[in-house]
């Protein structure tokens, strides 16, 4: 690091130059600045929207640049940079601006900046000279952050949905990144409760989100018991009493709000006057944005929805028909019901117009391609085609926060005073000379007189009795009904109420809740991941305060599911669901739906909603046979059949059939039918980098009759002992291949499989048909990287794309372990991890383990001539897999990281430990707690006739009689002291930050095993 050349931090302006072609407003310089010096704990960006709220990121980045030549007990930026949102979003300006343009700069910066210059007028392109000077800067901050450890100088993900196994972001502790998330995501994984993460996967999430990273919460005026709950993390981060070295790497958060908080340690950044004079920020801070006040007079009683619907499609129409040349318009709806019924109405009407629902609730596949089609015509800056219909978009609260689209026309619901705010910063976003014509409706139900509002029953779930407030004060400030919700003005008036009556001011806007106070008893309950408590507190109050419920669920559909649903968790391990293919529900929505209630009604939002759910209040309903809908709940190996709705938990993954639909009353999946719902390939492909053929007769079932190639495929199916790798399987499937150049998708994956070395073919469970895959699989030919292998019960780490020695592995992860303790500064720590690296997989000598990863017996394992790590032919299933267990002998649940243990604590193999009774501890925790478990207890295991075990090299052995008498589950055995004692010593996430040291580097080397030398 010391050789890196420094980086000024009064430089930002020259890397913000190379990366976007102009200058930087002056309040992000000097952001930039603070953040290269640390900022203060209670620190918030106040600058309105519009003004490049997102370039916190390069500030970020950049930062993080110049602290790289820092020791790491002195730096204040985190490799990971989370962007945080408190709701659904569907346009992600942030994400846009890490992958579209801070990763790939940093990763080439010729090729960006030649990709860049090519979309510019002739008359705005740089000169060779200027391109040269940017790509040195670019490759500058590259380097500097390349220092840094990880495989490239800037990776970016999203966070925004828990599935099992799905943790494409936790591939590396030293990779710098930018995640961006929403609160419920970040938040649960941060107190070691993430949704949708498996048990034994919490404690690295909450690891990489504690440590070495920089939050910026978006929204913060709706995040505070989020904020709240950080600025207890952040206390007990540092609190160290007596000998405890808690562990802790750079940790901060930044809100960013126009409405902050007050307070005496409250720091804020405002836009200052260098800002103001700015020509483009001043064009949009003074852009005039004229808005009407309507009050739909009939919106009221059962009826509300209807008239309101009929209301705010009139206003509609008639900007429209004023304005024949305009180009956009929004419609803002509060609930996703009027949403819907308003895209019905407004296609009927405008048949003409490119009509867009877009609501949060969409899967990330679908999401990308109406985003795409939405961002190529509205993006703040890009000159739309006189040809182009008029583009009119309904919404909910999902285009508030994260969309940079400017829209000519602006039709919103009334809602409480900071969402309108947001909602009117997309109308004429870049401040362009035209007349940007916005309407406010407010249902007659919600004009109510204060005197008649109760605190107590508040008349809606989002905004409280904030509505009727927020309306009087507009039409008390507003001009024979109009009201300029310009940014300056809107900013003036806000100053002047906050100034008169704080109190006043702050009933205009969406409720605050308050967090529960952060007590040391929480933490020492969450941090038992596993197994975890049977009784609990509730993280959600902690995320967002006692009244708000945000909470979600995955929603997956399948075509190919049997009927047994016994059957269902063995055939999903063939093909397991992705991010990308789920749809995320609000857990209360997804609980009635399930019930069938004849009175399903969706009046949700894409905010936090203070409605209870009711399922809790009456703990479910007792669903009729012939309504039930059969569902699994995805959980690997620990997936069962949901028995009722009320089973359903916040972060769950859930699995339907295809035929039981929903889609369209729970989500918004455009274009879908029963027949294309099931989107498992795509998943695999984009996720994974795994090439799926799922050749079955509600999957992919090619037409042929005869001796054709699709008959023959068909044919082998049914034959259970068929050569996939035959040349014949492989002639047959490119023949099809060649077949289907229509089908883009289909052909590539065909043709990549007939090319691959080794071509894995599993059987269905109920013997209906094959899954040809194999990893490796690129079809957009980006620089995407495979997921790391997981670590969660049925141990696919055992699995690898070439059998490897357990000394090879070892050596491996050895290496990694040195390689990431030096780049973390873990200067005490480094011996007891390193120590546990070289110990971790002893327990992989167990002779019936052996046998396990070759498929045979156990007297062909005596016969290996080394002992093994991993193996090419662990079946993918958990059918498989367990054909292979009981095939070797192995009791079923064995953890061959306990038998690690018990070899290496007994008092003969003292020599094999690091002298310190601290840090041989440390070693043994570390290796008990490498797969996850251990956290407080070791899982039972009935052995009853356990071998001997002879480990020459090491000087250790383990004889029946001992390995009987003294079992890592037994509750004397010291895993569970050892934890409670370290958990004390090192921190909460401190204890868990050293155990992910140790388990990443394994993932890493289980997921590049050809980066190892065999000896």
């Amino acid at each position: 690091m010391s050789s890196l050349p420094s980086i000024s931090p009064e430089s930002f302006g020259e890397f913000f130059r190379a990366l976007w072609g102009y200058e930087p407003f002056p309040w992000q310089e000097e952001f930039a600045g603070q953040l290269c010096a640390g900022l203060p704990p209670e620190y918030y960006v106040t600058v309105p929207t519009g003004s490049g709220k997102t370039a916190c990121l390069d500030a970020a980045v950049f930062a993080l640049a110049v602290q790289a030549s820092r020791p790491v007990s002195e730096r204040t930026v985190g490799r990971r940079i989370f962007f945080i949102v408190n709701r659904r979003i569907i346009v992600d300006e942030a994400f846009d601006r890490a992958k579209r343009h801070l990763e790939p700069a940093l990763a080439d910066p010729e090729t960006y900046l030649a990709r860049r210059e090519a979309g510019e007028e002739p008359d705005k392109r740089k000169s060779p000279e200027e391109l040269a000077k940017a790509s040195a800067t670019l490759r500058r901050i590259a380097d500097a952050l390349m220092s840094l450890g990880g495989e490239k100088a800037l990776t970016c993900g999203e966070l925004r949905g828990g599935i099992y196994r799905d943790r494409a972001w936790a591939q590396s502790i030293l990779q710098p990144m930018i995640l961006c998330s929403t609160v419920d995501q970040a938040g649960s994984r941060l107190l070691f409760r993430g949704y949708g993460v498996s048990d034994e996967a919490r404690p690295i999430h909450a690891a990489l989100v504690s440590q070495d990273s920089l939050l910026l919460v978006d929204e913060a005026h709706v995040s505070q018991p989020f904020l709240q709950t950080l600025g207890w993390v952040r206390r007990y981060r540092i609190h160290q009493s007596g000998d405890a070295q808690t562990v802790r790497l750079a940790f901060s958060a930044v809100g960013m709000t126009a409405t902050p908080p007050k307070g005496d340690k409250i720091t804020l950044l405002e836009l200052g006057r260098k800002d103001r004079e700015h020509p483009l920020l001043k064009k949009r801070l003074h852009a005039a944005k004229p808005v009407r006040l309507v009050r739909a007079a009939k919106a009221k009683g059962k009826n509300a929805g209807d008239e309101l619907v009929k209301v705010l499609e009139a206003e509609t129409s008639a900007i429209i028909t004023r304005h024949p040349t305009l180009r956009s318009i929004a419609i803002m709806v509060n609930r996703v019901a009027t949403a819907r019924e308003l895209e019905r109405v407004l296609t009927k009407k405008h048949s003409s117009a490119q009509v867009t629902l877009v609501i949060g609730r969409m899967r990330p596949l679908d999401r990308d391609q109406v985003t795409q089609a939405l961002q190529s015509l509205l993006k703040t800056g890009v000159q739309s085609s006189a040809t182009s219909p008029l583009q009119i978009v309904v919404s909910t609260q999902c285009l508030e926060v994260g969309a940079d689209l400017d829209f000519d026309a602006l039709v919103t619901e009334c809602a409480s005073l900071d969402a309108l705010r947001q909602r009117f910063g997309r109308l004429n976003r870049a401040g362009r000379d035209i007349l940007a014509e916005g309407v406010v409706v407010v249902p007659e139900d919600q004009c109510i007189e204060e005197s008649k509002l109760d605190k107590n029953a508040l008349i809606d779930p989002i905004y409280g009795n904030a509505i009727p407030r927020t309306w009087r004060w507009l039409e008390h400030r507003a001009n024979d009904g109009v009201i300029n919700f310009g940014l300056d003005v809107m900013t003036e008036a806000v100053t002047m109420a906050r100034e008169e009556d704080e109190n006043a001011f702050s009933l205009l806007l969406t409720p605050r809740e308050n967090a529960p106070v952060l007590l040391p008893a929480h933490l020492d309950c969450w941090a038992q991941t596993n197994p975890a408590p049977a009784v609990e507190p509730d993280v959600s109050l902690f995320l967002h305060g006692p009244k708000r419920d945000m909470a979600e669920v995955q929603v997956c559909w399948r075509a190919d599911l049997p009927e047994r649903v016994d059957l269902w968790a063995e055939t999903l391990a063939l093909c397991v669901p992705t991010i990308i293919e789920c749809l995320p529900v609000p857990l209360h929505l997804m609980r009635q739906w399930l019930e069938r209630k004849s009175s399903f009604n969706d009046a949700s939002g894409d905010a936090p909603s203070m409605t209870k759910d009711e399922a809790d209040a009456r703990g479910g309903r007792k669903v009729a046979p012939e309504e039930a809908v059969q569902a699994l709940l995805w959980r690997g190996e620990d997936s069962k059949p949901l028995e009722s709705p009320s089973d359903l938990r916040p972060g769950q993954t859930i699995v339907l059939r295809a035929t039981d639909e929903g889609w369209h009353e729970i989500g918004h999946v455009p274009w879908a039918t029963a027949a294309t719902i099931d989107q498992a390939e795509e998943g695999q492909a984009s996720i994974r980098r795994r090439a799926v053929i799922r050749l079955h007769p509600s999957a992919w079932w090619p037409q042929g009759e005869g001796e054709s190639p699709a008959a023959k495929l068909k044919q082998w199916v049914r034959e259970s002992d068929f050569e996939w790798q035959s040349q014949e399987a492989r002639e047959s499937l490119q023949a099809i291949a060649a077949a289907t150049r229509e089908n883009v998708s289909l052909s590539k994956r065909l043709d990549f499989l007939t090319s691959v070395r080794k071509l894995k073919a599993e059987p269905y469970p109920d013997g209906s048909g094959i899954v040809l895959w194999a990893f490796g699989y690129n079809p957009s030919e980006s620089d995407a990287e495979a997921l790391p292998a997981d670590d969660a019960h049925g141990d696919p780490l055992l699995q690898g794309s070439k059998r490897q020695s357990l000394v090879s592995h070892t050596n491996q992860v050895t290496g990694l372990t040195l390689e990431y303790a030096d780049a973390l500064g873990l200067v005490d720590q480094k011996e007891p991890i390193t120590y546990a690296a070289r110990l971790h997989d002893l327990g992989k000598a167990d002779p019936r383990f052996q046998a396990m990863l070759i498929q045979s017996s156990v007297s062909a394992a005596y016969a290996l001539p080394a002992l093994l790590a991993k193996s090419d032919s662990i079946p993918n299933s958990a059918w498989g897999r367990e054909q292979a267990r009981q095939r070797a002998g192995l009791p079923k649940g064995f953890r061959h990281e306990m038998l690690s243990v018990q070899l290496v604590s007994r008092p003969a193999a003292k020599d094999v430990l690091p002298p310190s009774s601290l840090h041989a501890a440390l070693v043994l925790h570390l290796i008990a707690s490498h797969h996850g478990f251990a956290r407080p207890l070791a899982p039972v295991v009935s052995d009853e006739d356990p071998p001997a075990i002879q480990l020459e090299d090491f000087g250790l052995t383990l004889g029946t009689e001992e390995r009987l008498a003294d079992p890592a589950h037994a509750l004397d055995s010291g895993v569970a002291e050892r934890f409670w004692a370290l958990t004390r010593h090192y921190g909460w996430w401190g204890l868990a930050f050293l155990e992910a040291v140790l388990r990443l580097a394994d993932q890493t080397a289980s997921a590049s095993p050809e980066l190892a030398s065999e000896p």
